[in-house]
């Protein structure tokens, strides 16, 4: 007997994670629909990267509301590149993409050293 309507719904549901990120301590996550993430890859006017967007729309608290807001670019930009890598492979894992498109795709510009010159 193939799925039944019902249950081919019924894998929409969000689905959480809790990883322990170094540095940051215990972190719960989300999964994104394929509409969030189709809405991601393709939003051309939204300056933050796929990888930076994906953290975003998948840090919730234990209640399941997102943590983080897309104001919240610049430090989250300041976090170390390990804690975002990590981050990205977990979300990766729950989303069944791939790390590594996301990892490059990382748009985050180191600060202007020209002052200590």
């Amino acid at each position: 007997m193939s799925i039944g309507r019902a249950e081919f719904l019924e894998a929409a549901k969000t689905e959480y994670v809790e990883v322990v990120v170094v540095g940051l301590g215990d972190v719960r996550l989300r999964n994104l629909s394929a509409i969030e993430v189709e809405d991601m890859r393709t939003d051309a006017d939204n300056p933050l990267s796929f990888g930076l967007r994906a953290i975003i729309a998948s840090v919730v608290d234990d209640a399941g509301e997102p943590v983080l807001q897309a104001d919240d670019f610049d430090q989250l930009g300041r976090l170390p590149l390990p804690v975002i890598e990590t981050l990205i492979t977990e979300i990766s894992t729950i989303n069944g993409f791939g790390a590594d498109e996301l990892i490059e795709d990382l748009d985050i510009t180191p600060p202007d050293d020209s002052s200590t010159s």
